[in-house]
Protein backbone atom coordinates (compact mmCIF):
# COMPACT_ATOMS: atom_id res chain seq x y z
CA UNK A 1 0.00 0.00 0.00
CA UNK A 2 2.85 2.32 1.19
CA UNK A 3 4.87 1.43 -2.07
CA UNK A 4 1.75 2.18 -4.52
CA UNK A 5 1.17 5.42 -2.56
CA UNK A 6 5.02 6.76 -3.25
CA UNK A 7 4.66 5.33 -6.84
CA UNK A 8 1.47 7.37 -7.20
CA UNK A 9 2.90 10.70 -5.86
CA UNK A 10 6.30 10.20 -8.00
CA UNK A 11 3.65 9.64 -10.68
CA UNK A 12 1.83 12.77 -10.23
CA UNK A 13 4.80 15.20 -8.89
CA UNK A 14 6.58 14.12 -12.75
CA UNK A 15 3.36 15.26 -14.37
CA UNK A 16 3.42 18.68 -12.13
CA UNK A 17 6.65 19.45 -12.52
CA UNK A 18 8.10 17.92 -16.07
CA UNK A 19 6.99 20.69 -17.98
CA UNK A 20 9.02 23.20 -16.37
CA UNK A 21 12.07 22.54 -18.50
CA UNK A 22 13.03 24.40 -21.56
CA UNK A 23 12.64 21.23 -23.58
CA UNK A 24 9.02 22.57 -22.83
CA UNK A 25 9.55 25.66 -23.94
CA UNK A 26 10.70 24.42 -27.85
CA UNK A 27 8.28 21.58 -28.02
CA UNK A 28 4.90 24.31 -27.45
CA UNK A 29 6.73 26.60 -29.17
CA UNK A 30 6.96 24.05 -32.61
CA UNK A 31 2.89 23.29 -31.81
CA UNK A 32 1.70 26.97 -31.78
CA UNK A 33 4.70 28.04 -35.06
CA UNK A 34 2.40 25.22 -36.74
CA UNK A 35 -0.47 26.07 -35.59
CA UNK A 36 -0.45 29.75 -36.33
CA UNK A 37 0.55 28.90 -39.85
CA UNK A 38 -2.27 27.28 -40.59
CA UNK A 39 -4.71 30.29 -39.78
CA UNK A 40 -6.39 32.71 -41.90
CA UNK A 41 -4.07 35.72 -42.53
CA UNK A 42 -5.31 39.31 -42.62
CA UNK A 43 -3.67 42.47 -43.64
CA UNK A 44 -3.57 46.32 -43.15
CA UNK A 45 -2.32 48.76 -45.59
CA UNK A 46 -1.01 52.32 -45.26
CA UNK A 47 -4.28 54.89 -43.52
CA UNK A 48 -5.88 51.68 -41.69
CA UNK A 49 -7.35 53.19 -38.49
CA UNK A 50 -6.46 51.46 -35.08
CA UNK A 51 -8.62 53.02 -32.23
CA UNK A 52 -5.36 53.50 -29.62
CA UNK A 53 -6.71 54.87 -26.06
CA UNK A 54 -9.62 56.17 -27.24
CA UNK A 55 -8.14 58.21 -29.83
CA UNK A 56 -8.59 56.91 -33.79
CA UNK A 57 -5.01 56.45 -35.27
CA UNK A 58 -3.13 55.54 -38.65
CA UNK A 59 -0.84 53.09 -39.29
CA UNK A 60 1.72 53.81 -41.29
CA UNK A 61 3.22 50.72 -42.35
CA UNK A 62 2.02 47.58 -44.42
CA UNK A 63 2.21 44.18 -42.79
CA UNK A 64 0.10 41.03 -42.02
CA UNK A 65 -1.33 39.68 -38.53
CA UNK A 66 -3.06 36.70 -37.51
CA UNK A 67 -6.60 37.96 -37.00
CA UNK A 68 -7.53 34.44 -34.70
CA UNK A 69 -7.57 34.93 -31.01
CA UNK A 70 -4.24 32.79 -30.00
CA UNK A 71 -4.45 32.98 -26.50
CA UNK A 72 -5.07 29.57 -25.62
CA UNK A 73 -2.39 28.28 -28.20
CA UNK A 74 0.30 30.83 -26.53
CA UNK A 75 -0.56 29.93 -22.64
CA UNK A 76 0.96 26.62 -23.53
CA UNK A 77 4.18 28.32 -22.84
CA UNK A 78 2.99 29.16 -19.09
CA UNK A 79 5.29 26.90 -16.67
CA UNK A 80 7.89 26.01 -19.43
CA UNK A 81 11.35 27.34 -18.30
CA UNK A 82 12.71 29.47 -20.91
CA UNK A 83 15.68 28.59 -22.56
CA UNK A 84 18.99 30.62 -21.17
CA UNK A 85 20.66 32.67 -24.26
CA UNK A 86 23.16 35.82 -24.07
CA UNK A 87 23.05 38.78 -26.22
CA UNK A 88 24.27 42.60 -26.20
CA UNK A 89 22.95 45.48 -25.42
CA UNK A 90 23.06 49.01 -27.68
CA UNK A 91 26.52 49.86 -25.49
CA UNK A 92 28.05 46.38 -26.20
CA UNK A 93 27.60 45.08 -22.50
CA UNK A 94 26.91 41.15 -22.68
CA UNK A 95 23.91 39.92 -21.21
CA UNK A 96 22.50 36.24 -20.17
CA UNK A 97 19.07 35.26 -19.28
CA UNK A 98 20.14 33.32 -16.65
CA UNK A 99 22.59 35.98 -15.46
CA UNK A 100 19.61 38.26 -14.18
CA UNK A 101 19.03 38.29 -10.72
CA UNK A 102 15.87 40.32 -10.26
CA UNK A 103 12.68 38.48 -8.97
CA UNK A 104 10.93 39.22 -12.51
CA UNK A 105 12.17 39.45 -16.11
CA UNK A 106 10.42 40.55 -19.00
CA UNK A 107 11.69 40.05 -22.36
CA UNK A 108 9.71 41.83 -25.74
CA UNK A 109 10.75 40.39 -28.73
CA UNK A 110 9.40 42.95 -31.46
CA UNK A 111 10.27 43.00 -35.33
CA UNK A 112 9.60 46.93 -35.72
CA UNK A 113 8.32 49.95 -34.63
CA UNK A 114 5.16 51.73 -34.64
CA UNK A 115 2.33 53.55 -32.65
CA UNK A 116 0.76 50.23 -31.00
CA UNK A 117 4.89 49.28 -30.05
CA UNK A 118 5.53 52.53 -28.57
CA UNK A 119 2.60 52.14 -26.59
CA UNK A 120 3.62 48.79 -25.54
CA UNK A 121 7.19 49.96 -24.45
CA UNK A 122 5.33 53.30 -22.72
CA UNK A 123 3.47 50.35 -20.70
CA UNK A 124 6.26 48.61 -19.97
CA UNK A 125 8.69 51.65 -19.01
CA UNK A 126 6.04 52.86 -16.06
CA UNK A 127 6.30 48.90 -14.94
CA UNK A 128 9.97 49.36 -14.65
CA UNK A 129 9.32 52.74 -12.72
CA UNK A 130 6.80 51.12 -10.77
CA UNK A 131 8.72 47.64 -9.51
CA UNK A 132 12.20 49.38 -9.81
CA UNK A 133 14.95 46.70 -9.64
CA UNK A 134 12.57 43.90 -8.82
CA UNK A 135 12.20 43.70 -12.68
CA UNK A 136 14.31 44.06 -15.42
CA UNK A 137 13.16 44.35 -18.91
CA UNK A 138 14.62 43.33 -22.81
CA UNK A 139 13.51 44.89 -25.78
CA UNK A 140 14.39 42.38 -28.65
CA UNK A 141 14.48 43.53 -31.77
CA UNK A 142 16.07 42.43 -35.53
CA UNK A 143 16.54 46.42 -36.50
CA UNK A 144 20.16 47.48 -37.05
CA UNK A 145 21.77 49.21 -33.91
CA UNK A 146 22.07 52.72 -35.72
CA UNK A 147 17.96 52.60 -37.05
CA UNK A 148 17.38 51.41 -33.22
CA UNK A 149 19.55 54.00 -31.45
CA UNK A 150 17.94 56.92 -33.88
CA UNK A 151 14.52 55.21 -33.24
CA UNK A 152 14.38 55.53 -29.48
CA UNK A 153 17.57 58.16 -28.70
CA UNK A 154 14.36 60.98 -28.00
CA UNK A 155 12.52 58.47 -25.36
CA UNK A 156 12.77 58.84 -22.33
CA UNK A 157 11.47 55.19 -21.51
CA UNK A 158 15.24 54.07 -23.02
CA UNK A 159 16.73 55.20 -19.73
CA UNK A 160 15.09 51.92 -17.82
CA UNK A 161 14.75 49.64 -20.04
CA UNK A 162 17.39 47.29 -21.97
CA UNK A 163 17.45 47.59 -25.55
CA UNK A 164 19.21 44.55 -27.91
CA UNK A 165 19.57 45.10 -31.84
CA UNK A 166 20.42 42.97 -34.85
CA UNK A 167 18.72 39.79 -33.08
CA UNK A 168 17.07 38.28 -35.99
CA UNK A 169 18.13 35.18 -35.30
CA UNK A 170 17.02 34.95 -31.05
CA UNK A 171 14.07 36.51 -32.37
CA UNK A 172 13.51 33.50 -34.80
CA UNK A 173 14.50 30.95 -32.27
CA UNK A 174 12.73 32.60 -28.85
CA UNK A 175 9.88 33.95 -30.32
CA UNK A 176 6.69 33.37 -32.46
CA UNK A 177 7.25 35.30 -35.73
CA UNK A 178 3.79 35.26 -36.82
CA UNK A 179 2.44 37.54 -34.32
CA UNK A 180 4.21 40.28 -33.14
CA UNK A 181 4.96 41.99 -30.62
CA UNK A 182 6.05 38.59 -28.13
CA UNK A 183 6.63 39.48 -24.56
CA UNK A 184 7.26 37.06 -22.24
CA UNK A 185 7.23 37.87 -18.25
CA UNK A 186 9.58 35.43 -16.18
CA UNK A 187 9.94 34.80 -12.18
CA UNK A 188 13.01 34.56 -10.77
CA UNK A 189 13.81 30.90 -11.36
CA UNK A 190 13.34 32.07 -15.24
CA UNK A 191 9.88 30.05 -15.59
CA UNK A 192 7.01 31.86 -17.99
CA UNK A 193 4.51 32.53 -15.75
CA UNK A 194 2.86 34.82 -18.28
CA UNK A 195 2.98 35.68 -21.90
CA UNK A 196 1.48 38.33 -24.24
CA UNK A 197 1.14 37.78 -27.84
CA UNK A 198 0.02 39.78 -30.90
CA UNK A 199 -0.52 43.08 -32.60
CA UNK A 200 -2.79 44.40 -29.71
CA UNK A 201 -4.87 47.38 -29.86
CA UNK A 202 -4.71 48.64 -26.33
CA UNK A 203 -8.27 49.27 -24.91
CA UNK A 204 -6.85 52.11 -22.80
CA UNK A 205 -3.25 53.78 -22.03
CA UNK A 206 -2.41 51.23 -19.31
CA UNK A 207 -4.17 47.81 -20.21
CA UNK A 208 -0.78 46.34 -20.70
CA UNK A 209 0.37 47.75 -17.41
CA UNK A 210 -2.19 46.44 -15.44
CA UNK A 211 -2.19 43.09 -16.94
CA UNK A 212 1.59 42.32 -15.82
CA UNK A 213 1.46 44.14 -12.32
CA UNK A 214 -1.36 41.98 -11.88
CA UNK A 215 0.20 38.59 -12.84
CA UNK A 216 3.60 39.85 -10.54
CA UNK A 217 1.57 40.67 -7.53
CA UNK A 218 0.11 37.61 -8.05
CA UNK A 219 3.28 35.43 -8.20
CA UNK A 220 4.84 37.34 -5.00
CA UNK A 221 1.67 36.40 -2.71
CA UNK A 222 1.89 32.38 -4.25
CA UNK A 223 5.38 32.47 -2.96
Amino acid sequence: MKRSFLFLFLFLSKMVFAQYDAECFNTQRKLITENIANMPLDSMHYRDTLRIAGIDRYIDTVYGFRVEDVTSQINKMVGCKMPDFSFFDLNGEAFSIYKTTSDFTIINFSFDCGDVCNYQLGELSMLKKTLGDSVVIYNIYELEDKKLIDYFSSLELADNMEFVANADLLLFSYAIKDIRPFIYLLDKYKNIIYVKGGQDVTESSTFLYEQFLEKIRATNCSN
